[in-house]
């Protein structure tokens, strides 16, 4: 990972907005329904390519794909890693339950009333068996369709997006494990899919407390804050 000697170098979070054409037959796709996936498999590396050049464009100097290809932060986990199964209850929500929740439930009501559905399908998943990476086909496509989406454009550096093991673990039960230790198993697990040949950026640990806190299963305490933070 590059210094900033000479001047601060600018990145961002790794991810923007699809295009509306891609959001449609990404739709299509994550909701079983027919769609052309020869053409969506076009789309999303056209997609990348105009995200990379945007970020070039604008001056950004350590950039990524903008997670074109993937549908949502949370849903590309269950493509990639065994282990999980999809459950009953409730949508899997990123505020609901949370102490932030609880203390300001009328900003949450209001807010769920504004905010656009997600493309992606929600779902609660729960661990019910031995958790390995099986994504390596589609980390690969996805490490290609960027590189080739980098031809011609100038960077500082490149990232690949990752969610930590901590937004994994958080919101999906554990049924097959003895211990949260064993369970941390995701952690292993997740570190496959970082591969030496390019930076990779991973997503925030949850904070014990803050808006997503309340999804980490361990027992609120600095110690348990400290051992998820040290988890990513």
């Amino acid at each position: 990972m590059k210094r900033s000697t000479d001047r601060i170098l600018t990145t961002f979070a790794g991810s923007l907005a699809r295009p509306n054409d891609l959001l449609t037959m990404m739709a299509a796709k994550e909701a079983g329904q027919l769609y052309d996936s020869t053409a969506y498999e076009a789309r999303v590396k056209s997609a990348v390519a105009e995200s990379v050049r945007l970020q070039a464009d604008c001056g950004v100097d350590i950039i990524c794909d903008g997670e074109q290809g993937k549908a949502s932060f949370f849903g590309y986990v269950g493509e990639r890693l065994t282990g999980f199964e999809v459950g009953d209850g409730p949508p899997m929500s990123q505020s609901r339950g949370t102490r932030e929740n609880r203390d300001f439930p009328e900003f949450y009501a209001w807010y769920a009333t504004k905010r656009e559905p997600a493309i992606a399908a929600s779902f609660v998943m729960t661990c019910t068996g031995p958790i390995a990476y099986q994504g390596q086909a589609a980390l690969q496509q996805q490490l290609d369709t960027l590189k080739a989406a980098l031809t011609g454009v100038k960077a500082e550096e490149v990232f690949a997006p990752s969610i930590s093991p901590t937004n994994i673990e958080g919101p999906r039960a554990n049924a097959y494990y003895k211990s949260d230790e064993e369970y941390e198993a995701i952690v292993d697990a997740g570190s496959r899919q970082r591969p030496a040949v390019m930076m990779v950026q991973v997503a925030p640990p949850r904070p014990q407390g803050g808006q997503l806190g309340d999804h980490i299963r361990a027992a609120p305490g600095r110690q348990n804050a400290n051992r998820f933070q040290l988890l990513t």
